[in-house]
């Protein structure tokens, strides 16, 4: 069986196959034979494995999550440091001004 499909409803259209053939029990009537995506000839396995790519609205959705995450833990990540960074200053300043003081604690 060939499909022509547009690229944006490929993964509905294979999944919308394969139930037709799982309701039918057309498993070895029916194979799949082949197919074009973006210009590109696909073997059976090919059109499978079109077919398993997340989608745009997917892709768009990913990205979107991982730049909002990108945010946030770069927001975090930089309050650490400059929490980590304000205790080292402090430590320093303690240390130097411990040194310059003549009723400082010797060891």
């Amino acid at each position: 069986m060939w499909f022509f499909v547009g690229e944006e409803d490929m993964r509905g259209t294979l999944d919308a196959y394969a139930n037709w053939v799982k309701e039918f029990k057309l498993d070895d009537k029916s194979p799949i034979k082949g197919g074009v995506f973006e210009g590109s000839s696909l073997d059976p396995k090919g059109v499978v494995a079109v077919g398993k790519l997340p989608t745009k609205q997917e892709l768009y959705q990913q990205i979107a999550v991982s730049l909002q995450m990108a945010g946030a833990q770069g927001i975090a990540v930089r309050l650490k440091k400059a929490a980590g960074g304000k205790l080292v200053k402090a430590i320093n300043l303690a240390y130097n001004d411990a040194e310059k003081r003549p009723d400082a604690p010797t060891e």
